[in-house]
Formats: structure tokens, sequence, C-alpha cells
């Protein structure tokens, strides 16, 4: 069986390109090889990536610029990347039309959402709810509260439980759901969690960060696995 390239999203800086190698690991120790995504503004470039890649992986970073779902920005809004933005929406559609296996993880999700019409909560504690505390403090391979999954979801055949510890480290998270996709977990105070598309090759969006529970979790070591076999199709 071949090993998948699988693309990943970092975060851009003036002079840099940052992403968690917790990320990469997963994708390494569950059989792909991990490439990073390099800043473009050239189409066709951006197209090749989603050509040349057998899978994609949508990362955590920065918030979604609220302008792109038809907001201005609200009290609680944090720091946001027009650049990352400007490249990934288009390349989640894109690589939606192409049939091709998608992962998104915090951010990712959020950015999942947008690009297929959806919106945020800019901020979880002024605009929704307080009753779960969503920012967490280290050391993220504990699980800091459980959401709830849907059993008639992909996320429910991956992990097996309808109870289940996640960590959290976000304080925006969807608010109207994009067309075309289905809600596969909540929180208890009704926080959006997971999200998926039925009917696709693989496409599933997490709230929380299995990369960081991937050492001591064999759920979400199943997460990334079941990814990787997707992109071997």
């Amino acid at each position: 069986m071949k090993k998948p390239i699988i693309a990943l999203t970092p975060s851009y800086g003036e002079a840099t390109v940052v992403i968690n190698r917790r990320y990469m690991d997963a994708i390494q120790k569950s059989g792909g090889i991990p490439i990073l995504i390099n800043l473009t503004y050239d189409e066709d470039v951006m197209l090749k990536y989603a050509e040349i890649a057998d899978g994609f992986l949508f990362t955590g970073g920065d918030d979604v610029d609220p302008v792109l779902f038809g907001e201005t920005v609200h009290e609680g809004f944090g720091d946001f990347c027009h650049e990352r933005d400007t490249l990934e929406l288009p390349l989640a559609r894109r690589v939606f039309e192409l049939g091709k296996p998608m992962l998104g993880i915090c951010r990712g999700i959020q950015t999942l959402n947008v690009a297929f019409g959806g919106s945020l909560y800019q901020d979880i504690p002024i605009e929704y709810s307080k009753k779960i505390s969503h920012r967490q403090q280290p050391p993220y391979y504990i699980p800091s509260h459980t959401v709830s999954v849907a059993e008639d979801s992909l996320l429910f055949d991956i992990i097996g439980e309808k109870e289940y510890g996640t960590n959290s480290m976000h304080h925006q998270s969807i608010k109207k759901l994009a067309e075309g996709w289905k809600i596969s977990a909540k929180a208890s105070d009704g926080t959006i969690e997971a999200i998926e598309r039925d009917g696709y090759s693989f496409a599933l969006g997490l709230q929380w960060h299995p990369e960081h529970l991937f050492a001591t979790d064999e759920k979400s070591r199943r997460i990334f696995e079941t990814f990787i076999k997707a992109c071997q199709k």
C-alpha cells in the first residue's frame, strides 16, 4: 500500500512558515508523508497543490477574517492572517471539487465551515456561552471536557463512543453550519465540536486537537489512521 502525500496548511509570518510538529508526526506515524503548503497567490500553484497531494490537513492557527462570513470585527476577535485565509478557503473548495479527503483541526474546522458558506462565533464567551471554558491550560494531552457524538456519524464509526473526552484550545466556534455538512459532535453547552460531510470520500472537522492526544489516546490515533486510509484509495 502506498504512503499518501498529505498537504498541511501552516501559519505564515513575515519571513517564516510555522507549524506545530505534532501534526506532521501524527500524519507520518499513521502512514502518510506530510508536506507543507507554501504561501502563494498564484492560482496555478495552489491548484497544483490540490492535484499532487492525496489528502489535506487544515491545521489550527489565527482566527478567520469575519469579512469572509459577512460580519465586521466584534469584541473578543483575535489576530487573523489575511494571506492564509486567501489561500485556504479557495483551496478547500478546490480539494472538494476533486473529491480528495480533508481533515480540519481547530481553525481547520472553522476554515471548512466558512469556505462552504457557514459562519462563526467570533468569541464564544462574549457571543454564545461561558458555561464551559474552551481554552484550557497546558498540558494539552489531558482532556478538559466531553463531547456528545452522533451515532449516525463517521466520527462515531471511528471512535465508537457516544461520550468522548477532548482537549480544548479555542475561543471561536461554528455559528451557522455550512450547507451540505452535518454536526457529528457537540459539547454540553451546545458548541459544535465536529462536523462532517455525508457521501464524500472523507471530510471531517474537529474543534479539538487530536494531535496533542495522539501519543496517549488510541481513539485520536484512529482519527489520523482512518484519514490516511481514505487518502490511500
